[in-house]
């Protein structure tokens, strides 16, 4: 007797049984309800157990805590202040999900540009760059979030716009590596000096929450 079985992904199967008598060729068919697959209990326990330890291993390592949030330095340089892209720049940072503290438009001087850009003191566009950054008017932020120094420079991207991903501010608006729209400090210790540099500690805001407003 050949017996063929064909399975389906329902709560059903067809039991297809190809059989002789008297010369007569038969195909019996069966349907008969197969109740869904239960894990061994032990199976279930370990199962809950692995995701018990999955979860307590995204806690300690990925959750946010006041730890992680930071407070980072964004500029946007005359470039991207003379071709009216601030608000798409401001936009893209809030949509994040990152928040701003403390915004300024401004002439920067000569001065506090070469404080700004002071680790490039040696390097052979140091010259270009502050003469540059005090050519029109540039646009301060404080911005904070979750890992807010990571997050904003991968929302600029590269410093060369044709190294950075489209997506990004730079890949998406720019070409030139000096107009290059954003500057947004590499690490949390640039991040302080320059929000020193820039604002005073009267110039942030805390966050205000809706409910506050009808008080």
């Amino acid at each position: 007797m050949l017996v063929l079985r064909r399975c389906h992904r329902t709560r059903y199967r067809k039991d297809v049984r190809q059989t002789g008598w008297g010369g007569v060729s038969l195909l019996l068919v069966q349907m008969r309800e197969e109740l869904p697959h239960r894990p061994h209990p032990e199976t279930r326990r370990v199962d809950r157990a692995g995701a018990h330890s999955a979860q307590e291993g995204i806690g300690e390592d990925q959750m946010t805590s006041e730890e992680q949030i930071e407070r980072t330095f964004v500029m946007i340089k005359p470039d991207g202040v003379q071709r009216r892209l601030v608000g798409e720049i401001i936009s893209r940072l809030e949509l994040k999900g990152l928040q701003l503290r403390a915004l300024k438009l401004k002439h920067l001087d000569i001065e506090t540009a070469r404080k700004h850009y002071a680790e490039h003191k040696d390097k052979p566009f140091y010259d270009h760059l502050v003469y540059y950054i005090t050519s029109g008017p540039i646009i301060v932020i404080a911005i904070e979030g979750f890992n807010a120094v990571r997050a904003v420079r991968q929302l600029v991207g590269a410093t060369n716009p044709i190294e950075a991903m489209p997506g990004s501010l730079r890949g998406d608006f720019c070409l030139d590596p000096v107009r290059n729209l954003v500057h947004a400090a590499d690490s949390q210790e640039a991040a302080q000096r320059e929000l020193s540099l820039h604002f005073s500690s009267e110039d942030y805001v805390r966050e205000v929450r809706l409910g506050e407003l009808n008080g």
